[in-house]
């Protein structure tokens, strides 16, 4: 009993160890971080955050003049940078570093926060090879874009790249395939980018919100998706129209509908994960952060149960309840 005393006491006291070294936070002064995706959202009231922690934060938008850019404008301290950014463009891109390499000079840059994302709905026939184009530039290749950029400015100071997934790159559900795509796709690049790095001294982590889609506007733009289903059903084949029908279209808005209104609106859980990933002294790998609005997250559940369920049971579940 004694030597089963002694250990459960050394084992407790690396625990308490490891706790304050985790909760340990680096200074924000004179800390550069770059997002993308401010418009809304998450990376919205990141930025907004950062900026009252004391960072200088350069919050990109892909609408110059848009609700979301003039709000960081006007709410802001002098420390806070808004730059136009579109993530699908290596133009962009390269116009945003060379900005960015003015603001921070021989500082590098202390955090890279890829956040920028778009979530089209649809079952795959109806989808255009476009959305799954376009939902990839974005989602998986503005981020790979956005990193090869950057990371000289991150090796500066041995900093750290913060992407931005979801519990959807962990689990799939009917009608979301492109997302689910470029969300998994995601998840991959980082863990290859987080191995790679390390090397180096620079840290990656993931973010993967749970169900949060009514408070960000990816499931809350009821009528974007309202339009997105229109265009889809005239640009069907006809083939195609016959096999679903008009209706089914309608019964999926009714669902987002409702979908959107079981996402939880309150962002504060993810934003808690995102700055500890951006300014812990340790930041974990994976902020797998459960969402929605009841006693648990039905997607962030199944996350965490899929390695140990029959692939059958697993597809009912998400069938019938996603």
């Amino acid at each position: 009993m004694f030597y089963v005393g002694c250990v459960v006491i050394v084992v407790f006291l690396l625990y308490t160890i490891r706790r304050k070294r985790l909760a340990q936070q680096v200074s924000p002064l004179g800390k550069y971080v770059l997002i993308t995706g401010c418009d809304s959202g998450f990376g919205h009231h990141l930025a907004q955050r950062l900026d009252e922690r004391g960072c200088n934060v350069i919050a990109t938008c892909l609408l110059e003049r848009g609700c979301g850019a003039t709000e960081l404008k006007r709410v802001s301290s002098g420390r806070m940078h808004v730059l136009c950014l579109d993530v699908t463009s290596d133009n962009s891109v390269g116009q945003c570093l060379e900005h960015v390499k003015r603001v921070v000079g021989e500082a590098g840059l202390w955090a890279l926060v890829n956040n920028a994302g778009t979530m089209p709905l649809g079952d795959i026939e109806f989808y255009s090879m476009d959305d799954f184009k376009h939902t990839a530039e974005v989602n998986m290749f503005g981020m790979v874009r956005m990193t090869k950029s950057f990371l000289p400015l991150i090796r500066k100071c041995q900093g750290r790249i913060v992407n931005v997934t979801s519990v959807q790159g962990l689990v799939c559900t009917k009608h979301c395939a492109a997302y689910h795509a470029s969300k998994f796709a995601g998840e991959a690049f980082s863990d290859s980018l987080r191995m790679e790095m390390a090397r180096f001294g620079i840290k990656v982590s993931i973010i993967e919100p749970g169900n949060y889609g009514g408070g960000t506007g990816m499931l809350g733009n009821i009528e974007g998706h309202r339009k997105n289903y229109e265009r889809m059903w005239r640009e069907a084949s006809d083939d195609v129209r016959q096999m679903y029908g008009r209706q089914y279209l309608e019964d999926c808005h009714t669902k987002l509908t409702a979908a959107a209104r079981l996402g939880r609106t309150d962002l504060t859980p993810v934003l808690d994960g995102m700055e500890d990933a951006v300014l812990a002294a340790t930041p974990r790998h994976r902020y797998l952060i459960d969402g929605g609005n009841g006693l648990f997250d039905i997607y962030c559940v199944l996350a965490r149960l899929k390695p140990y369920i029959p692939t059958t049971l697993y597809d009912y579940i998400a069938r019938e309840y996603l």
